[in-house]
């Protein structure tokens, strides 16, 4: 049910004649949205160079909405992408293997991960983007049996979340070879439902470096006291108090 498209050199949607009052809405075409009946992914783009999303907006895709591996040079703007907060694996933005990704002004609640940041995700630039609900912004999960991953470069700045599971989540197995460095959070607002507003768990193998937390303001839904929990983080904070002694010092 979903549509693939791979590119060598330049793909360029502009609008996606899915604008001005024009809804693809995959229930219309046999989607059934359990995970089963219809699993496919809504948009997978795979191996572009040079690819722009601008204006599209995509409603209960029965698995991820956007799906982008091995791509560099890709901008995302504008866009909506909906699914019941119930629906699992309805991520609105899968990402990996691909670098210099930007997301900006658009505004994303599914039953999964507004957007999810995979194995070789490198120069991710998200900014502006109204989060919920959902898991919120997500890095990983990652290193699973092992495996060797490795996401560098996250900014994610001037964002809302609106009654997400987390707000930042960052998430490796333990035992795992995982390098994830340089990932920021600033200027982050909003509400979660849980108590635990940004949950970073890392290896404790390599541990995730140059974490930044920067002005986070995110209460709960039901009014208890904020939550952030840490594990093998080197990183700084500043304008968080929740964030006080989360990070340790690197030797």
């Amino acid at each position: 049910m979903g549509i693939i498209l791979r590119a060598v050199f330049v793909l360029t949607l502009l609008h996606l004649g899915l604008v001005n009052g024009q809804i693809y809405n995959v229930l219309k075409y046999g989607a059934k949205g359990d995970g089963t009946t219809d699993d496919s992914e809504q948009l997978a783009f795979q191996g572009c160079n040079t690819l722009k999303i601008v204006g599209l907006k995509s409603f209960d895709s029965p698995r991820n909405h956007i799906s982008i591996h091995d791509c560099k040079d890709v901008k995302i703007a504008k866009i909506t992408l909906v699914a019941p907060d119930d629906s699992p694996n309805t991520d609105g933005i899968n990402i990996a293997m691909s670098t210099d990704v930007s997301i900006s002004d658009s505004f994303i609640g599914t039953g999964d991960d507004c957007v999810a940041l995979n194995n070789g995700s490198v120069n991710i630039n998200i900014t502006r983007m109204m989060c919920g609900p959902g898991h919120g912004i997500s890095v990983g999960s990652l290193g699973r049996d092992g495996e060797e991953s490795m996401v560098e470069n996250v900014l994610v700045t001037n964002c809302t979340f609106n009654g997400t599971d987390n707000g930042a989540r960052i998430k490796t197995w333990p035992e795992s070879a995982v390098a994830i460095s340089n990932v920021t959070f600033a200027n982050i607002q909003g509400t979660a439902r849980r108590d635990e507003i940004i949950k970073i768990d890392c290896s404790k193998v390599t541990y995730c470096k140059d974490v930044v937390l920067d002005q986070i303001d995110i209460t709960t839904v039901d009014g208890k006291d904020p939550v952030v929990e840490c594990s093998n983080v080197y990183g700084k904070s500043s304008h968080a108090n929740e964030v006080a002694g989360c990070f340790v010092q690197r030797p």
